[in-house]
């Protein structure tokens, strides 16, 4: 089964090294990498052309022209990008374990969607893990993160567990739609027919709102926490100016979606309101979808 995995970026790229590092590891091969960058540098630029001499990774930048700060807008057009039927979304600060794609991909069913969890790592550790210690796997092995100082506390119990404990593990209930942008995965088809992130949207809310009208449309949830396995380095994001009135509407926006069981946004991937309606096919959409950018 063929993926696209969706990295998001807008800095560090000694951790985006890291992490694409962490795909060119995987043990499913079958899979685009897709870079959304919305504040590209030369020194970004220079590295994803590095790493795609030295991987044999299907590497691709999507890049939102203009320098947009909001992340729903990079996002949405990879989206659109990805060639893929299934989406794995993740994060440039997040390595994933050899075994990341293939959980998402060996989990995934019709009416589904996955999600998962990071394990959040000390700034010392995090500037520790080399690319070796990526490529010989020692840097999700928890005697290896012991031995740098991190505690083997419960937020470490995905590693901690074997298969058969992370499968039963994650059968335990949790809080529901907690869909979110650094693990976790679901059809295309399904992302779009919920008209993808609302590009209103400036904060982290925008993953669990993405997620909250996928399940309002009838698409389940389910946690992945204890198989899909990604750490995520310590670095300090640039909040890009999103101020607490930004926030505020963001999470008014979200309430809403609640509120009134929203299933499709009209400021998402297509906008305006002669195209608020479902899409019954991928070839529909992105009919649709070439109108909508040839009247723009």
């Amino acid at each position: 089964m063929k993926v696209s995995v969706i990295l998001r970026t807008d800095g560090a790229p000694s951790f985006l090294e890291k992490a694409i590092w962490g795909y060119a590891t995987q043990c499913h091969r079958d899979f685009e990498l897709l870079i959304a960058d919305h504040s590209l540098t030369q020194e970004t630029g220079l590295l994803i052309q590095r790493m795609r001499n030295e991987t044999d990774l299907n590497l691709r930048l999507v890049l939102e022209e203009g320098g947009s700060i909001h992340q729903p807008v990079v996002l949405n057009k990879a989206i659109c990008a990805a060639s893929s039927d299934y989406i794995i979304f993740s994060d440039s600060c997040c390595v994933p374990r050899w075994d990341f794609v293939a959980q998402h991909v060996g989990r995934a069913k019709s009416g589904c969607m996955l999600f998962g969890d990071v394990i959040r790592l000390p700034e010392v550790a995090s500037q520790r893990i080399s690319t070796e210690h990526i490529l010989s796997g020692q840097a999700t092995s928890p005697s290896w993160l012991r031995s740098q100082g991190v505690s083997m506390g419960s937020r470490m119990l995905p590693l901690l567990s074997g298969p058969r404990l992370a499968m039963w593990l994650d059968r335990v209930p949790t809080a529901r739609h907690k869909w979110n942008s650094l693990n976790s995965s679901a059809w295309k088809d399904d992302i779009l027919r919920a008209n993808g992130f609302d590009e209103r949207m400036k904060d982290g809310d925008i993953d669990r709102e993405l997620g909250e009208r996928m399940h309002n449309a009838g698409i389940r949830t389910k946690q992945i926490r204890h198989q899909a396995i990604c750490l995520q380095l310590d670095q300090t994001r640039e909040q890009g100016g999103v101020d607490s009135e930004a926030r505020r509407c963001s999470r008014k926006i979200r309430l809403d979606t609640q509120r009134h069981r929203f299933t499709w946004t009209p400021h998402g991937i297509l906008q305006g309101s002669q195209l608020k309606r479902v899409f019954s096919s991928q070839d529909r959409f992105e009919d649709e979808l070439d109108k909508h950018l040839k009247a723009a």
